[in-house]
């Protein structure tokens, strides 16, 4: 190999017993760390720039490029999302409200504005729904609730949980998309007894409802695309162990100065 190479013996059996440098040492550690972070399920979708600050919260700080390369050169890579096409379920034109939120993603404070919207989760038995309730200050998910309808009986529950949680003023804005469901008498009867203000995204504009269906985009690619569910008790246990065990209290967000919405909500209370 040597002399294949134009390469002195003595530089191989060198270069062979030569110690690893600080360096390697050090990259050594940052490889180890960063598989111990992935050794969490829902971490796997982690990139080089939530690695750096797992890695800062362990008191490891090193420049964001040096842990891409690391992660690049072990093929360590993050979950690629998969490409999402929006579905049309708008109501009756008479039942849609004004695009109050207006793409103001950022309240000053919490209970200013509620977002929710509604996802499908496939099982063996059949589709399972999930709506979920956001609090758009921290984007934290306050309720979720699952059923085997997407009716408007399940977007009521995953409300009353959160009302029970939060108890709002009235005065709340409540921002969801088109859905059927939204466009309900039931629905709409429900929030005007709570004195809730109602507001909708434009018909067939996701960006206008972002941040829930960023949270789904989350949801779907770092955790649930790798379940196959039987039933909807193993959904709503997946479900709790990612929204309540981990978006809420430990993953990082960078709307939040990458904070947990539970932490950036309770430094900022």
């Amino acid at each position: 190999m040597c002399s294949i190479l134009e390469i002195k013996n003595k530089s191989y059996y060198s270069w062979k017993s030569r110690k690893p440098s600080k360096r390697d040492k050090e990259n050594a550690l940052i490889l180890n760390k960063i598989k111990e972070i992935r050794e969490d399920k829902k971490k796997e979708c982690y990139g080089s720039p939530k690695i750096r600050l797992e890695l800062i919260t362990s008191g490891l700080k090193y420049n964001h490029k040096r842990i891409a390369r690391i992660m690049s050169e072990n093929a360590i890579f993050a979950k690629i999302k998969r490409k999402h096409r929006a579905k049309n379920q708008g109501g009756e034109k008479k039942d849609i409200a004004p695009n109050l939120l207006n793409r103001n993603f950022k309240p000053s404070a919490s209970n200013k504005i509620w977002t929710s919207d509604i996802t499908y989760i496939s099982t063996h038995s059949g589709w399972v729904y999930q709506c979920s309730v956001m609090d758009l200050y921290a984007k934290k998910i306050l309720a979720w609730e699952v059923s085997t309808s997407p009716n408007t009986e399940l977007v009521i529950k995953a409300f009353q949980k959160a009302i029970k949680r939060r108890n709002p003023r009235s005065g709340l804005m409540v921002h969801s998309d088109q859905g059927c469901q939204y466009t309900s008498d039931r629905y709409i009867t429900f929030l005007k007894n709570h004195h809730f203000i109602q507001s909708m995204s434009r018909r067939g504009n996701c960006w206008d409802n972002a941040c829930i269906e960023s949270f789904f985009g989350h949801l779907k690619n770092e955790w649930l695309c790798d379940f196959k569910f039987q039933s909807i008790i193993e959904v709503k246990s997946a479900l709790f162990e990612y929204i309540d065990g981990f978006y809420n209290t430990k993953r990082f967000h960078a709307g939040n100065g990458n904070l947990p919405p539970d932490e950036y909500e309770k430094n900022s209370a």
